[in-house]
């Protein structure tokens, strides 16, 4: 017989594909914010609530890394700005909101099973994910990345990756926001022919300027 805490694994990621179903019928991610809230509502436990927030959100993660290894989004946006990758980033903006409702929930009344915010493994601290925002933005316009120089058409969507990166500092742990840089910047690479030993060393070059072991 399965042990009662894999039951509710299976239901609240039985939840979770039901949420995230709710993005392609969307166009403004109502349908979505109000399932999202209606199935947290059925929820009584906080940490059954934040485990439900933390299985949607890596349903919109690997909807995203399919959506993008199909390579259709490559090539109808060449420099960034699809549609099905904004409305999981706005999806993710409402995870956030929720979160923060139930975190804030906690320290001011208490849980008797406080969940683990950290559920999915370490995450970056506040001052870090302000540094790497910053840093962000700075790697690319800064021009010392000697594999970028030349590179203008690169540059323009691992920019456009990085600006989409930064809202997911406050919902991925280290291990997941990493793969997810490294992701992007060789998809990005691949698609413009750029030899994959250059991704590699380009992809070393910016965790190094990161400040973040590969």
């Amino acid at each position: 017989m399965w042990p009662p805490f894999m039951f509710m694994n299976m239901e609240l990621e039985e939840k979770a594909e039901e949420i995230v179903d709710e993005i392609d019928k969307s166009f403004n991610l109502d349908t979505f914010n109000r399932k999202l809230q209606s199935r947290l509502y059925e929820i009584h436990r906080d940490e059954y609530k934040l485990k439900l927030l933390d299985f949607v959100t890596k349903e919109i993660k690997d909807k995203m890394d399919k959506h993008k290894a199909d390579g259709s989004c490559q090539r109808r946006y060449p420099n960034g700005g699809c549609p099905q990758d904004k409305k999981c980033i706005s999806a993710f903006a409402y995870i956030e909101q929720e979160y923060d409702k139930i975190v804030n929930d906690i320290n001011i009344y208490g849980t008797l099973n406080r969940y683990n915010a950290h559920v999915f493994g370490e995450t970056f601290s506040i001052e870090r994910k302000k540094e790497i925002e910053t840093d962000l933005e700075q790697i690319v316009i800064s021009g010392n990345i000697e594999l970028l120089k030349g590179q203008q058409e690169l540059s323009q969507q691992i920019t456009n990756g990085f600006e989409e990166l930064k809202p997911l500092l406050h919902l991925l742990n280290k291990k997941n926001w990493v793969e997810l840089l490294k992701g992007q910047i060789y998809a990005a690479g691949i698609g413009l022919a750029i030899n994959p030993e250059n991704l590699k060393k380009l992809i070393s070059e910016i965790l190094t300027q990161l400040k973040i072991e590969s």
